[in-house]
């Protein structure tokens, strides 16, 4: 019996209606909901809404709403969805009549072909619940016929189709001053195509000062459904038929009231399909969806990758969740999965070997892809070997030489490198794991090392490092030449002493380097070598001590040959004093000639003097005196003009010219 009354019910009410306007849906086991999304355009709003499903499998949804901007100039709106809630029509009006009861939710029915839409309307003297017909899937709408009237306001309405017929429960209320307003419940029915209306039938009175918006339950009793409410906030209440014929009802309290909640569910073809107004006005779609999205891997991956990167390329299919709404679940291997919302994804870092990856799609009912998209491949990154010395135009001077190298691999373990060392044109070497080697024996000219790597993959290195150089070890030669000295033109101004020098020119040759570019460096006596300078620099040495020098010089050349031995000169280094003489007529005894000497290598007082008159006269003896009377020198002079030359002499025996 309970069965056969549960069938009914389902009679009763459309055969893909479980909950209409507010009622409970009770989910079934496994179901898998999508996440709500907007309906409708973003400068519009929406207070209340139905759905319904007609037999071509479209999904119906009427609201009263309107634009942000002017919501005064709002009515009853109607879209539609012609792919199982994936996309809607834009919006369009239904209903825009003026004196549409505020609070009152309208009612959306379906003969399976045409749609029927319930408004309560203010009429200035009466209240009156309209039909409105659409025969053209809602592009259009009419007024067919007044289904209710009253003098008291409607507050409220439910409808449900069953057995062929349509049904309405109408709630409306008279105030009284003294509280307590007077709810009237009415049966109003007709045809399922909405023809053919009987007179509405008064079923219940009952008294409150406010109710809430009624809701139809599942029977219990009957074939008749119930009808809730909470009254004045606090007390549950339902309408339940008295007997099978639905012409005697009672009212009842309601020890457990359900949990409610604004909107209708619609199911069709097993699919269960939700619309709900919320309080911040938008329009929420939401759908049962246990249908698995798919993934279409758009990138080709060879069997064999020859780089550690990779990237892929997909793209998502649902049959609701929207391609951007879609995530991913990528894999590598058995590393952790990563959650991604974009349709590519890089791999870097791929080491050598056999890899994995799968990408699962997840839809916002959280239905995951199986089989995953899986692809198999394997890395394959050659080896890089890499010279570290000699590098590419190196000049060595030596025919032995260390070569140096290292190499970088794709391989995850640690394993070592194999390198196989190529000398010009001989053969390749062995593979060994070192990574240096001393080659000997080497001619000069140039000469060319190749090397290879071998990873433990066998992977072999696509091109071997190459590193070209060239060998010259024959030093070069060089001649040096002291340039003249002018020591005898050099002048002071007293007590400067003349700036005496010596200057060496090198020039030199070698079998490759020119002479240009030759290098060279000195070594005076004991001291230490010079820095290497051209060869296109002279030396100059000043400020030596009187006596014999030696000073040898090295050439070196590009590869760094240096001369052996050393060329080597001896020279003397002697400078002579700076002379003064100057009269002094200040002494007692007569006008006095006074001598001074200044010298680099003599004490003032190691310095002698002579003197002479005239070029051709004789010259005095030497003597440390550094005066004279003029009287003394004079003396036995002609009278006319004369020339007095002085000369000093230092400690060596030099004398100033």
């Amino acid at each position: 019996m309970k069965l056969l009354k549960r069938t009914l019910f389902q009679k009763l009410i459309p055969a893909t209606l479980l909950v209409a306007l507010g009622m409970t849906a009770q989910a079934q086991v496994g179901d898998r909901w999508s996440v709500e999304r907007s309906i409708i355009p973003q400068d519009m709003e929406a207070t209340e809404a139905n759905v319904v499903i007609q037999s071509d499998g479209s999904i119906n949804v009427t609201f009263r709403g309107g634009s942000i901007e002017n919501p005064e100039l709002g009515g009853i709106y109607f879209t539609r969805s012609d792919n199982q809630g994936y996309s809607w029509m834009k919006p369009e009006p239904a209903v825009s009549t003026a004196g549409i009861v505020t609070g009152v939710t309208h009612q959306l029915q379906t003969d399976g072909d045409n749609l029927l839409l319930y408004v309560a309307v203010n009429r200035l003297a009466r209240y009156e619940l309209i039909q409105y017909l659409s025969t053209d899937r809602g592009q259009s709408w009419r007024e067919t016929e007044t289904v209710f009237s009253s003098i008291d306001p409607i507050r409220s309405m439910v409808s449900w189709r069953g057995l062929g017929r349509l049904y309405i429960f109408v709630i409306t209320v008279r105030s009284r001053p003294t509280g307590g307003d007077e709810h009237t419940i009415w049966l109003v029915q007709g045809r399922a195509s909405g023809a053919y209306w009987d007179q509405p039938v008064r079923v219940k009175n009952f008294f409150a000062d406010s109710i809430s918006s009624p809701q139809l339950l599942p029977p219990e009793l009957s074939d008749w459904p119930r009808l809730y409410w909470r009254q004045d906030g606090i007390e549950d209440f339902m309408l339940q038929v008295g007997d099978a014929s639905g012409s005697t009802w009672r009212i009842l309290p309601l020890p457990n009231p359900p949990d409610t909640q604004r909107g209708g569910v619609m199911e069709d073809m097993g699919i269960r399909y939700r619309v709900r107004a919320t309080e911040d006005r938008q329009l929420l779609f939401n759908r049962t969806d246990d249908q698995l999205p798919q993934t279409t891997l758009l990138t080709t991956v060879p069997s064999e990758v020859e780089s550690d990167f990779l990237k892929l390329v997909w793209q998502g299919e649902d049959n609701y969740t929207l391609p951007s709404f879609l995530r991913f679940e990528v894999q590598l291997d058995e590393s952790e999965p990563v959650i991604w919302d974009a349709t590519s994804y890089e791999f870097e870092g791929l080491s050598n070997g056999s890899h994995r990856i799968s990408i699962t799609a997840i839809d916002e009912a959280q239905n995951r892809q199986v089989p995953p998209t899986v692809r198999n491949f394997r890395v394959q990154v050659p080896p890089v070997p890499e010279f570290v010395t000699p590098t590419t135009g190196d000049l060595l001077n030596a025919s032995e030489i260390k070569a140096v190298w290292k190499g970088s691999d794709n391989v995850a373990e640690d394993a070592p490198l194999l390198f196989s060392l190529k000398i010009d044109d001989e053969e390749w070497g062995d593979w060994i794991t070192d990574t240096e080697m001393t080659v000997d024996n080497l001619e000069d000219g140039e000469h060319g090392f190749f090397l290879r790597a071998k990873d433990s993959y066998e992977n072999v290195s696509k091109e071997p490092a190459t590193v070209r150089f060239e060998v010259d070890s024959e030093p070069p030669v060089s001649v040096v030449e002291e340039l003249p000295r002018d020591w005898d033109n050099l002048q002071a101004v007293w007590p400067d002493i003349p700036n005496y020098k010596v200057e060496f020119r090198v020039t030199g040759r070698d079998n490759r380097t020119a002479g240009s570019d030759l290098e060279y460096r000195y070594k005076l006596d004991d001291g230490l070598p010079s820095a290497w300078m051209s060869v296109e620099d002279i030396t100059s040495l000043s400020g030596l001590p009187d006596g014999t020098h030696k000073i040898e010089f090295e050439t070196r050349d590009e590869a760094g040959n240096v001369q052996s031995p050393p060329t080597s000169l001896d020279f003397d280094f002697n400078t002579p004093p700076n002379t003064h003489l100057w009269v002094d007529d200040t002494n007692a005894a007569g006008r006095t000639y006074r001598f001074q000497g200044k010298d680099s290598n003599s004490n003032l007082s190691d310095i002698m003097f002579r003197w002479k008159i005239d070029e051709d006269g004789d010259w005095s003896d030497w003597t440390i005196e550094t005066q004279a009377l003029a009287s003394n020198i004079l003396k036995g002079v002609s009278h006319g003009e004369h020339v007095l030359y002085l000369q000093a002499r230092d400690s060596a025996g030099n004398v100033d010219p």
